[in-house]
């Protein structure tokens, strides 16, 4: 195969995610009796009771909008925060914003949205208490990224009889995620390319081999392009004399083995290869001649494509007719009850009722006034003095092994 550019080869490895870690700029930004809280009032100065906040921003996008992605926490020994803000300075701008933040609690999520790419920030914790302004000691600025989660692209697939040429511009797609971008041709090595970039193949005639394009952060949200992509036919082979279109046989639900009828394709012998589709859009690693469905093809159409291939022949492909849609793949949940004594000292037991189609793998959690109770995930739960005048349930989760799942409550029992 030819490349048009060259590139450096690199194990599968090469797919992990790239961490950017926060550079610390020198120099504590402490708050001053002269800073104007955001909004108005006069300061306080109140370093000395109120901690910078303690900040960790995430590697990872999170949302379509590019942002700062982090959790922010009060530093320990901050005490009363009650009525207070967090607050956030971003690129050094003379304003603080508490847009996109909260009241101070422990391990708050912040989402903060900026434009891709690095930047400076800061954050502090403020608020009124008394009817006085109170502005905290402003935590070190700190350089972080934003980032949005990957859009998905298709490439472009240009086929030249023997000849594959693959070229993208994954520019606008990456949504500024560092992620390397890697390419996977059959079984070739993973490949590390250019953000815009192209490649060319030529597998010759009558081939068939899978393309991967991957981009994105791959331990959170990959993005991935897959194709089989098959070159054309010798033009001065000989056409088969038979190559009749395949049926699929069996019954297209989840968790049930579909298999091929391919007909008599001549003259023999004829290699044949397979490629199972789901609306049209191939199944990875399906190139056999079954397939068992899953639950990722509920609510699609199943379709086999069969390519016969010999030697002095142009190769043919044939697809099979669609299969009914495979039916939603669901549980059925039971009636969930309880028996026995709702008093305290008292046991009550789960009965879960009939769930379908079996079989269902069953799991519990009781609940008090409405919240688990923690270590409560049996069929039988004991009744102890922080139940009395509550109500309690249990909820029943049902999984099957296609990963259908359901769940169901029970009626709640007043415990006297």
């Amino acid at each position: 195969m030819n490349r048009t550019t060259r590139r450096r080869r690199l194990p599968f490895t090469a797919l992990a995610i790239a961490l950017v870690a926060g550079t610390a700029l020198a120099g504590a930004v402490p708050a001053q009796a002269a800073d104007a809280p955001a909004g108005g009032g006069t300061p306080i100065a109140a370093a000395a009771t109120i901690p910078a906040p303690v900040f960790s921003e995430d590697s990872l996008g999170h949302t379509a909008t590019p942002s700062i992605h982090g959790i922010i926490s009060p530093a320990p020994g901050t005490g009363d925060t009650t009525g207070l803000v967090y607050e956030y300075q971003l690129d050094g701008a003379g304003s603080w914003s508490r847009e996109h933040l909260g009241a101070v609690i422990g391990n708050a999520e912040f989402d903060i949205p900026a434009p891709i790419g690095d930047h400076l920030i800061s954050f502090r914790i403020a608020g009124t208490r008394d009817g006085v302004e109170v502005v905290g000691t402003a935590s070190t600025p700190r350089i972080v990224r934003s980032w949005g989660l990957a859009k998905s692209y298709t490439p472009a697939i240009v086929v030249d009889g023997p000849r594959v040429t693959i070229s993208w511009d994954l520019r606008d797609a990456i949504n500024g995620t560092p992620d390397p971008i890697s390419y996977y041709w059959g079984k070739d090595d993973i490949v590390d390319v250019a953000q815009v970039d192209s490649v060319t193949f030529e597998p010759g005639y009558d081939s068939s081999v899978d393309f991967l394009l991957v981009y994105g952060p791959n331990t959170d949200a990959p993005r991935f392009f897959r194709q089989v992509i098959r070159t054309g036919g010798d033009p001065s082979a000989k056409p088969l004399t038979s190559a009749p279109n395949p049926a699929v046989v069996g019954s297209a639900k989840v968790g049930t083995t579909l298999s091929v009828r391919t007909g008599l394709w001549q003259p023999a012998p004829v290699t044949l290869s397979y490629q199972w589709y789901s609306d049209g859009v191939p199944i990875f690693l399906a190139t056999d001649p079954t397939y068992t469905v899953t639950h990722r093809e509920a609510g699609t159409r199943i379709t086999v494509e069969v390519r016969g291939m010999r030697d002095g022949y142009r190769s043919e492909t044939r697809t099979s007719a669609p299969t009914p849609r495979v039916p939603a793949d669901v549980v059925i949940a039971g009636r969930p009850t309880t028996s026995g004594t709702a008093a305290v000292g008292g046991t009550l037991t789960v009965r879960p009722g009939s769930w379908r189609p079996a079989p269902v793998t069953l799991s519990y959690q009781w609940y008090r006034d409405g919240r688990f109770i923690d270590g409560a995930t049996g069929t039988t739960y004991r009744l102890t003095a922080a139940d009395r005048g509550k109500d309690i349930t249990v909820k029943v989760d049902g999984r099957t092994a296609t990963s259908a799942w359901a769940t169901a409550t029970s009626p709640a029992r007043h415990v006297s």
